[in-house]
């Protein structure tokens, strides 16, 4: 079965996150965020690039268990997090992103952008303080 998210460390800081069609279960949720905290073991700082181009229908609990989980990880001592990138291309998940956002503020800046923005434009602007 296909996992609903893969991260790539391979270019650090940046983790980017490819998430497939659907979530197949809570166990494959909670993998999702157990792969998310351990961004932090290595205690460097770090941003995502999260894709969520493939993704379909998810039930909104799931939009719930990440409220959840966000409010956790502002728990942490050392926020090592420093912005968030999310490529949208379904009205859905955007709205579904935007009540997440709203009920629980994210963990750090986030940036919610369609597939055809140049994302790696969109980082040297962020790394370099302009204004985007």
């Amino acid at each position: 079965m296909e996992k609903f998210a893969i991260f790539d460390k391979s270019c650090l800081p940046k983790i980017s996150v490819k998430f497939s069609k659907k979530i197949y279960s809570y166990d494959d949720y909670k993998e999702f965020e157990n792969e998310w905290l351990n961004c932090y073991i290595e205690n460097n700082d770090f941003y995502f690039l999260f894709d969520t181009t493939d993704v379909g229908f998810v039930n909104p609990i799931y939009g719930y268990y990440l409220t959840s989980f966000i409010e956790k990880i502002k728990k942490l001592k050392n926020n090592l997090l420093k912005f968030n990138i999310i490529i949208v291309d379904n009205w859905y998940i955007k709205q579904l992103l935007f009540w997440v956002f709203q009920v629980q503020s994210p963990v750090a800046d986030v940036y919610i952008v369609e597939k055809n923005v140049d994302v790696n434009e969109l980082i040297e602007n962020i790394n370099n303080n302009r204004l985007v």
